[in-house]
C-alpha cells in the first residue's frame, strides 16, 4: 500500500470514526487546557454557527456583555466568511475567527486547528459557549460541541436540545465531557433564548434593552452609494422596495416566482414603486429573470458584500423576502418588511418587531425542516401564501411609512417657519 493511501485512510479514520475524533479531541483539548492555564488575559469565547439572521438576533447578547462586563475580552469563532463579515464593524468584539467544517472539508479538525490556535494567539479563554443558531442535523451539532470541548476552556456551556446527539451518542464520543454545563432553554423565540443562556450561566443580568441591531461601517455605506443612484429617495417621494426572492436555507422557504412578479407589478403600478431584487451570487440568475419579466426593478444580487446589507436595507421603504437574514437586518434598522413563513414557526424565527409582519397562512403545524416535506404538495405551507396577503400586508406598511414621512416634514416646514 502507498503512503498516500495511508495517509488518507488515517484522515478518514479521525474525522469519520468516533475513535479517531474522540483520541483528536482529548489532545486538542489537553493542549489549548495547558495554554489556559499560563498568564495573560483571560476572556470569553462564543462558538457561533448561526447565519446571519442569527447573529443579528444574538446583538443583544453582544452589546449587554460589553456593557455588564466592559474589562473582559470577547472572542468569537464564526462559521463561513459571510456571517463574520456581518459584524465586522461591532466594537464589543476583540477578536473574530473564522472556521470551516460543516461543509465539504476533507481536513475538517486541520480547519478547526488554525482556527482555535488563531483565536488563542493573544487570550486565554475560561468560559466557552455555543450558540447554535439554526437547526442543524445532528452531526453538524456534534462537530460544534467537539469545537467547543477542543477550545480547552474551563466552562463549557451549550443549550441542552443542541447537545442532543452527543447525550444520546454511544461510543467514545459519548464519554467525552463536551460541554460541562449544560441548561435547558426557557423561551423559544431567538433573542430571548440567546439571553436566557447567558442569564442562566450568570453571565449576564437582565438587560436594559432587548433590541437587536446591526454595525455599519463607513466602507458598507461608500459601497451601497457606489451600486446605484436611484436606489436613494427620487424627488418625488416614490418608494424604494428591496426584494429578496431566492434567499433563505432550504427549498422550503422560497416563495414562487410568478408571485413575486405579481406582487413587483402591483407595487409598481399602485405606488410608482422603485424596485430593487437582491441575493447571493446564486440568485443572480432567478433575480435577472424576474426584473427582465417586470418594469421599474433592478437587480443587484451578487453585486455587495454580506457587509453592505444592513446599510442597503436601511436606505429602503420596505422589505419583502422569505423567513432569513434580510428581516431579521430590516427589524434591526427599523425598516418596514414582509416575512413570508411556511415550514418555519414565526413565533421562533421572526424577529419581535412592529414593523415586521410575518406571514404563516396555513393550517399545517410548522415543521421547522426547509429542506424536507412528505405532503403533497411539498412545501405547500409556503405556498399558502398568496399573493393577496402579500400586498396586504405591503399596503399596510407603506401607508404607515408615508404618514411618518409626511408628519416629518410637516413637522419641518412648521421649524422652519
Amino acid at each position: 500500500m502507498r503512503i498516500p493511501q495511508k495517509v488518507i485512510r488515517f484522515v478518514a479514520w479521525w474525522q469519520e470514526s468516533p475513535r479517531g475524533i474522540s483520541v483528536v479531541a482529548r489532545v486538542l483539548h489537553f493542549i489549548f487546557a495547558v495554554r489556559r492555564r499560563l498568564p495573560g488575559p483571560k476572556g470569553i469565547l462564543l462558538i457561533f454557527t448561526g447565519a446571519v439572521g442569527d447573529m443579528v438576533s444574538l446583538s443583544p447578547v453582544l452589546r449587554e456583555l460589553a456593557r455588564q462586563h466592559p474589562e473582559i475580552h470577547l472572542g468569537m469563532m464564526v462559521k463561513g466568511a459571510g456571517t463574520g463579515v456581518s459584524v465586522k464593524g461591532c466594537p464589543h468584539i476583540d477578536r473574530i475567527v473564522e472556521f470551516c467544517i460543516y461543509e465539504d472539508t476533507r481536513f475538517k479538525w486541520w480547519e478547526a486547528l488554525k482556527a482555535i490556535c488563531r483565536i488563542t494567539r493573544r487570550r486565554q479563554y475560561e468560559t466557552a459557549i455555543l450558540t447554535m443558531g439554526t437547526g442543524w442535523v445532528p452531526q453538524y451539532r456534534v462537530w460544534g460541541l467537539l469545537l467547543l470541548y477542543a477550545s480547552g476552556a474551563k466552562r463549557r456551556i451549550a443549550f441542552r436540545d443542541e447537545c442532543a446527539p452527543w447525550l444520546s451518542a454511544s461510543g467514545p464520543i459519548s464519554v467525552l465531557p463536551l460541554a460541562n454545563e449544560v441548561i435547558d432553554a426557557t423561551e423559544p423565540q431567538r433573542t430571548e433564548r440567546f439571553l436566557g443562556l447567558f442569564q442562566e450561566a450568570g453571565l449576564l443580568s437582565p438587560p436594559l434593552c432587548a433590541n437587536t441591531q446591526v454595525w455599519i461601517t463607513e466602507d458598507d455605506l461608500l459601497e451601497v452609494a457606489q451600486l446605484d443612484d436611484c436606489f436613494a429617495r427620487t424627488r418625488t417621494g416614490k418608494p424604494v422596495v428591496l426584494i429578496f426572492p431566492g434567499i433563505g436555507s432550504g427549498p422550503g422557504k422560497r416563495w414562487s416566482a410568478g408571485r413575486y412578479i405579481k406582487v413587483i407589478d402591483e407595487l409598481v403600478a399602485v405606488y410608482g414603486a422603485r424596485v430593487f431584487l437582491d441575493g447571493a451570487d446564486r440568485d443572480r440568475p432567478l433575480c435577472r429573470r424576474i426584473a427582465a419579466l417586470t418594469r421599474n426593478c433592478t437587480s443587484l444580487a451578487g453585486s455587495h458584500s454580506v457587509g453592505a446589507l444592513p446599510a442597503l436595507v436601511g436606505r429602503a421603504d420596505l422589505v419583502v423576502a422569505s423567513d432569513s437574514g434580510p428581516i431579521h437586518i430590516a427589524a434591526a434598522t427599523g425598516t418596514p418588511a414582509v416575512a413570508i413563513f411556511g415550514p418555519t414557526d414565526p413565533r421562533i424565527w421572526a424577529p419581535k418587531s412592529s414593523s415586521v409582519i410575518a406571514l404563516r397562512i396555513t393550517d399545517c403545524p410548522p415543521c421547522n425542516n426547509p429542506f424536507f416535506c412528505d405532503r403533497q404538495p411539498p412545501f405547500s405551507c409556503t405556498a399558502d401564501v398568496q399573493t393577496a396577503d402579500v400586498l396586504q400586508a405591503c399596503r399596510r406598511l407603506l401607508l404607515a411609512r408615508l404618514d411618518e414621512t409626511e408628519g416629518r416634514n410637516k413637522s419641518a416646514v412648521q421649524c422652519g417657519e
